[in-house]
C-alpha cells in the first residue's frame, strides 16, 4: 500500500510540473506571438517592404546567439527574459532599430565603453 501512495505521489508531482511547464510555455508562446505581430504591424507602417529570408534569418540569430551568451546557463525563465528584453529594446525607440543593433550597440559613456549586453564588450564570445 506504501508503494502504491508513494507512486500516486510521484505520479501527481510529475503532473504538476508539466502543467507548470505547459503554463509557462503557453505564455511565453502568447507574449512572444502578440509582440511579433505588434513588431510586424510597426514594420508595415514605416516600410511596406518586404523583409528578406536572409534578413530575417540573421535578426534571428543575433537574438540567438544573445540568449546564448547572456543566459546560457540560465533557466528557461532566464532565457526568456534576455530576449524579452532584447524586444523590448528594439521596440523603445531608445536603441538601435533592429535585433543585431541593439545586441552590438556600444556606447562610450565618461570615456568608457558600455555595450548593452555583457558577453559582447568582455569578449566572453566570439562574434
Amino acid at each position: 500500500m506504501k508503494n502504491s501512495n508513494m507512486l500516486v505521489q510521484q505520479i501527481s508531482n510529475a503532473v504538476l510540473k508539466i502543467g507548470g511547464f505547459l503554463a509557462v510555455a503557453a505564455v511565453v508562446v502568447t507574449v512572444t506571438n502578440t509582440k511579433l505581430s505588434q513588431l510586424r504591424e510597426q514594420v508595415e507602417e514605416q516600410s511596406p517592404a518586404i523583409i528578406s529570408v536572409a534578413e530575417r534569418t540573421r535578426q534571428l540569430n543575433c537574438l540567438t546567439k544573445n540568449i546564448y551568451w547572456e543566459a546560457g546557463s540560465e533557466p528557461f525563465e532566464g532565457k526568456v527574459a534576455v530576449a524579452q528584453v532584447t524586444m523590448n529594446r528594439v521596440d523603445s525607440g531608445r536603441f538601435a532599430s533592429d535585433i543585431c543593433g541593439v545586441v552590438y550597440q556600444k556606447n562610450i559613456i565618461y570615456e568608457k565603453l558600455i555595450c548593452q549586453f555583457s558577453w559582447y564588450c568582455d569578449g566572453s564570445s566570439r562574434v
